[in-house]
């Protein structure tokens, strides 16, 4: 990526941006990991987006789902769900909890949007068992 700071062209990329381009790829190498341990990971830019929320309202469940394993805050991911719509009504909610694989990470996410959706959306989740209910 570019970006222009006091008239300078950068040509490397952010903390911000190397941990989005490994959640994207699900990047595992060792060299790169720890990156994922930076507090950036959790913490907001200026805009108070976080690599999670950026892929969350992108819909890269995938991604999501690797940051979440790393440590990232499911807050952040249910707050970029919650800016692409994807809480805004049960069916939607269900299609995203069904695109979650992670059991663990699914039940996360109902917690974190239970307290800004108007429906149970942790109805959806048996969380004894962490199964998805059908």
């Amino acid at each position: 990526m570019y970006a222009r700071k006091n008239n300078v062209k950068r040509v490397y990329p952010t903390l911000f941006e190397t941990i989005y381009e490994l959640a994207k790829t699900k990047n595992r190498d060792p060299d790169k990991v720890e990156y994922l341990n930076t507090s950036i990971n959790n913490d907001p830019m200026e805009n108070g987006t976080t690599p999670v929320t950026m892929l969350a309202c992108e819909g890269n469940h995938e991604a999501v789902e690797f940051l979440l394993s790393h440590g990232s805050s499911s807050d952040r991911a249910v707050t970029g769900y919650a800016a692409a719509g994807y809480l805004l009504n049960e069916k939607r909610a269900e299609q995203l909890l069904d695109s979650i694989t992670d059991p663990e990470i699914r039940t996360r996410i109902a917690e974190s949007a239970k307290d800004i959706v108007s429906f149970d959306i942790r109805s959806m989740v048996n969380v004894s068992s962490l199964e998805f209910k059908r």
